[in-house]
């Protein structure tokens, strides 16, 4: 099976591969990936497992918060930046509120 693979459409740069293994080890090697990770530190009340309280306060922890979009309780439809500068200026009222 021959496979032809063009990378960077106008690109001048761009590679050619004519199998299917070398086009596998080309996508290997130049592929990036930008993982946004949510979701892994609920944000709910410790009976129910969660880890942060609604003041983003870590139950195993005295005087730490988890300000980042791992206490998002769902992905958002769109890249994360906006709901993340949103979640840290609401931390920053709750930190200055409690201080």
């Amino acid at each position: 099976m021959i496979v032809a693979l063009e990378v960077g459409f106008s690109d001048p740069t761009a590679h050619h591969v004519e199998d299917l293994a070398a086009a596998k080890d080309y996508v290997k090697a130049s592929v990036k990936f930008n993982n946004h990770p949510v979701c892994t530190c609920a944000m709910q009340p410790k009976e129910s497992e969660g880890d942060v309280n609604e003041r983003l306060i870590v139950y195993s922890a005295n005087d730490l918060r988890i300000v980042d979009a791992s206490t998002m309780p769902t992905i958002p439809g769109a890249k994360i930046q906006n709901s993340v500068y949103a979640a840290a200026e609401r931390a920053a009222d709750l930190i200055v509120a409690d201080a």
